[in-house]
């Protein structure tokens, strides 16, 4: 997508600096790309705790075993 914005010419410097991009498009899309990723960590981190999951892997893997037992 094409489009016009305005960026400080410091902040395009440091993202040439930081990803050693040859054009201004694929430092932006890099730097949006990783805030992205960012973004969903801390959003995942925020939800730690709330989250109730039951541990049945120990059920799972007898499962398993028994099922490669009887073949």
């Amino acid at each position: 997508m094409r489009t016009t914005i305005n960026i400080e010419d410091n902040l395009i410097n440091e993202l040439f600096i930081h990803y050693k991009s040859k054009t201004k498009t694929e430092a932006i899309n890099r730097a949006l790309k990783d805030l992205i990723v960012l973004l969903k960590k801390q959003k995942m981190i925020s939800m730690r705790g709330k989250i109730d999951i039951e541990d049945n892997l120990d059920f799972l893997k007898n499962k398993e075993l028994e099922e490669i037992a009887n073949g």
